[in-house]
């Protein structure tokens, strides 16, 4: 945690991130329209402006991210009655993997923020699970879920891939649990829902 977080001079990254988001601190624009502006996705640069008007640092703020979606994703494992001692040694493996301490987490990058938007998908999908398996609708972590999606495929291009974990999450849960949801009344007569 004692490292200082470097921005190398990359125009196509480190430095258009944190570029675009100054300019929406200061004008509330992504600066000025150029050909380099819209090259990578804005959501790293959305992260580090909203860090910032929080008044919390970036490093800390991914360090952050990453230690609660690997609680999130433990605690997850623990209502499928995994063994302890396991989750103890998945977690420390997961909080002392060589990636965090690799120079990179330290720049300003948007593959940092993908891992913990990752992990909190993986655990929110964990926890429907978990909830449909006890025959509850878990309004919470769907949405969880949701927020996640929404926010991991608008920081980078590759995570376009997570459509595909989404539709064999949403065929897994169709498939096995179509007798719940069909017997779930989810509009009444009146068109409200009911849950």
């Amino acid at each position: 945690s004692g490292g200082a977080v470097q921005m190398v001079h990359s125009r196509h990254d480190d430095e258009l991130y944190v570029s675009r988001a100054f300019h929406l601190l200061m004008d509330g624009s992504f600066g000025p329209y150029d050909s380099r502006l819209l090259e990578k996705l804005p959501g790293i640069s959305l992260w580090l402006a909203g860090n910032r008007l929080l008044g919390i640092p970036y490093l800390f703020s991914i360090d952050l991210l990453f230690v609660f979606a690997g609680i999130y994703f433990i605690s997850a494992l623990k209502r499928y009655n995994v063994n302890q001692f396991l989750l103890l040694l998945v977690f420390g493996l997961y909080l002392f993997n060589p990636v965090t301490i690799d120079y990179q987490w330290f720049r300003v990058l948007r593959e940092t923020l993908s891992i913990g938007l990752l992990v909190l998908m993986l655990a929110s999908m964990l926890f429907v699970l978990v909830h449909l398996q006890e025959k509850r609708l878990s309004i919470m972590h769907l949405a969880m879920l949701a927020i996640v999606f929404s926010f991991a495929v608008m920081v980078r291009e590759e995570d376009r891939l997570l459509y595909a974990l989404l539709a064999i999450f949403s065929g897994l849960v169709l498939w096995k649990y179509w007798p719940f949801f069909r017997g779930l009344n989810l509009i009444s007569r009146s068109g409200v829902l009911a849950l």
